[in-house]
């Protein structure tokens, strides 16, 4: 097939269809569940040094972030098209939950907002952390999102995403429309170049690039057979094999915006 130009009928529509067809929160596949674990377990190490403040995950699905941060003083926004999906997180996780223990106590406060990445609506300088986790591959205008997320950001706050990484668009013929139709809705690929010119372009500076998924580890089956390790024991494995075999699935980036805090 020679050059697809790809482009959204009703990016907004679409996902809110996605959203209404499909579950974000009991996956039919195991082993790409795994994975996502894996990839979410990562992720999660990264944002631990955050302990309080306002995080903003966005194209939410399932609501992981909330679940993993279930012990940290952060407030939660979850934004996202599809307002089936943000009204089940909030289900899992009422809007102001406080634990009491013998060490203290924890605030953990989640909170859902319809939106769209291209116009966040939140306040400029707003908020700490984002997350946006697989979600720059399904965007015709990667450099639209990144552009809202660095102004949303206060100064010194940080931004980590994942994607697939080099990834090859496969397509179909839609039996709708007779059109070619990208698999899982990726319409970008990437790598650390691409990524990094992205970033710094829309006001963000790239800080940290790590890679995870080791083609050989998932594709043979090994990952999901190892399933019961320890993620520090799996993310070795991981990794080892990557010396050998320099292919992975997926990068994860931290990007930094610049300035000082008022």
């Amino acid at each position: 097939m020679g050059t697809v130009h790809l482009h959204y009928k009703d990016h907004v529509e679409h996902y809110q269809r996605d959203g209404e067809l499909f579950n974000y929160f009991d996956p039919d596949d195991p082993v790409a569940a795994d994975f996502d674990r894996r990839l979410h377990g990562l992720i999660v190490s990264l944002l631990k040094p955050v302990q309080e403040g306002i995080l903003l995950d966005i194209g939410s699905g399932g609501g992981w972030v909330s679940e993993s941060l279930t012990d940290e003083d952060i407030q939660v926004i979850h934004l996202d098209l599809s307002l089936k999906n943000l009204r089940q997180i909030l289900l899992a996780h009422p809007p102001l939950t406080d634990t009491r223990g013998a060490s203290g106590s924890t605030s953990h406060h989640v909170s859902a907002i319809v939106g769209d990445a291209y116009a966040i609506p939140l306040k400029s300088e707003s908020v700490n952390v984002v997350v946006a986790t697989e979600v720059l591959e399904h965007l015709e205008h990667p450099d639209v999102a990144l552009r809202e997320v660095a102004r949303v950001l206060q100064p010194r706050g940080k931004i980590l995403l994942s994607t697939p990484y080099k990834e090859k668009i496969r397509y179909y013929l839609c039996i709708h429309c007779n059109q070619p139709t990208p698999a899982n809705a990726h319409v970008q690929s990437f790598d650390e170049k691409r990524l990094a010119v992205l970033l710094r372009e829309s006001g963000l500076e790239p800080k940290r690039v790590l890679f995870i998924g080791n083609k050989l580890f998932l594709y043979t089956g090994a990952s999901y057979l190892l399933r019961w390790l320890p993620f520090w024991l799996w993310r070795g494995i991981d990794r080892a094999l990557s010396l050998l075999i320099r292919k992975e699935t997926h990068i994860i980036v931290e990007a930094h915006k610049p300035g000082l805090l008022v």
